[in-house]
């Protein structure tokens, strides 16, 4: 599905920019796999469940 996302934003977009919590490796990895790059980091982004999480930043140019 990432693949298809990506193909119907070329020639419409330069840059693709995404956060994703910093312990969700699963998508980190995935994400990496693709060609995004991490640009940022976040402490304390969110809070869930009593507990503060993270946020990791990457982009990928087009």
């Amino acid at each position: 599905m990432l693949s298809a996302t990506l193909e119907a934003c070329r020639g419409k977009f330069e840059l693709i920019e995404l956060d994703v919590y910093s312990n969700n490796k699963g998508a980190i990895n995935l994400y990496r796999r693709f060609g995004f790059k991490k640009y940022g980091h976040l402490p304390r982004a969110a809070k869930r469940g009593g507990q503060y999480l993270d946020f990791d930043y990457f982009f990928l140019e087009l």
